[in-house]
């Protein structure tokens, strides 16, 4: 029993320090936010034993469960919180750390992921075009936060994940005292845990990031058959084969060709439904295997040459022997 009790005791203890270096922060970490003190919360007060201020709460309940802010949104809840001791922006303008880690879970999963709306994030708190939604698109007119790589962030889990925003001037408030963050939760409900919000110069290593799994549905530019650059959504009609040559655009083709007009919203054709051998004849080669025109000028000066070669000989060896 005693082997049995110290194994358990080993596994608990290795259990714990891998916890601790899950949720460890960077060595320069500056702390907005733990919630590791317990008590109530009240709007226009400090959070328990620490510098956080409550700034405002509507349509949103919180509370402390576990050591981290529990938030349960109802529709279009929004709440904000402050520190004092942090200034999110420098007297220049510029941020004054690099990047804003939020240690964020969901009590269903996908809170971020939601079909209308989504959660919004106002880093240095009141409203303005630095406002970023932490879903996977844009919310209203507000486009959502990147990570260091250009994606969005991950969706949320059930789990604990560290989302890491980096700091710019275009996402950090811009005017006013930068003390403050604010969510929002557009057009949904939802509960969501809050165990950490930290500012560092240091790309933390247990960062969670979103993998894309597929081309982005947006946008694309490409060359038509006549050489003109054009704009088409991923959504019109494509060929299920596409040409591996200029010469393979002139094979028949059994319906035209077409491109998004994303002006008019119209189709236009590029290519005829069928392609005569006068389209071939342009392209130098036939797309059947056959013998090019430029093949076929070579074969007939190649006859015309020996021909006439031989005439020359015939010339010299036969007629004009005969003459003298």
């Amino acid at each position: 029993m005693r082997k049995l009790a110290k194994l358990i005791t080993v596994l608990l203890s290795v259990v714990m320090v891998l916890t601790m270096m899950a949720s460890a922060r960077t060595a320069d970490a500056v702390v907005f936010a733990d919630f590791d003190t317990a008590g109530d919360l009240r709007v226009g007060t400090q959070f328990p034993n620490s510098p956080l201020w409550l700034n405002f709460a509507n349509n949103t309940k919180l509370s402390i469960v576990d050591k981290a802010l529990k938030v349960e949104f109802e529709p279009d809840g929004n709440f904000g919180i402050g520190n004092p001791t942090v200034n999110l922006r420098a007297e220049n303008g510029e941020p004054t750390y690099k990047y804003l880690v939020i240690r964020i879970k969901g009590e269903k999963g996908n809170e971020n992921r939601t079909a209308v709306g989504g959660l919004i994030i106002s880093i240095g708190g009141a409203e303005g075009s630095h406002m970023r939604p932490l879903n996977d698109r844009e919310v209203g007119v507000a486009i959502p936060a990147l990570d260091r790589n250009g994606n969005v962030m991950p969706a949320i889990t059930t789990q604990f994940q560290n989302f890491v925003i980096p700091l710019t001037k275009e996402n950090v408030r811009p005017t006013g005292n930068a003390i403050s963050i604010n969510f929002n939760y557009v057009m949904n409900k939802g509960t969501i845990y809050i165990d950490d919000i930290y500012l560092t110069n240091t790309y933390p290593s247990d960062a969670d990031e979103y993998k894309p799994t597929k081309a982005p549905t947006t946008k694309a530019t490409e060359k038509t058959a006549g050489g003109a650059v054009t704009t088409k959504a991923d959504t019109t009609k494509q060929n299920t084969t596409a040409p591996s040559s200029a010469a393979d655009t002139t094979a028949e083709q059994t319906e035209p060709t077409g491109y998004s007009d994303v002006d008019t919203g119209t189709t236009k054709d590029v290519t005829p439904s069928t392609v005569n051998s006068a389209t071939t004849a342009n392209t130098g080669s036939s797309s059947d295997g056959g013998i090019s025109v430029g093949a076929m000028i070579a074969i007939v000066i190649g006859i015309m040459v020996v021909v006439g070669g031989g005439l020359v000989a015939l010339y010299f060896l036969v007629i004009r022997k005969k003459v003298s």
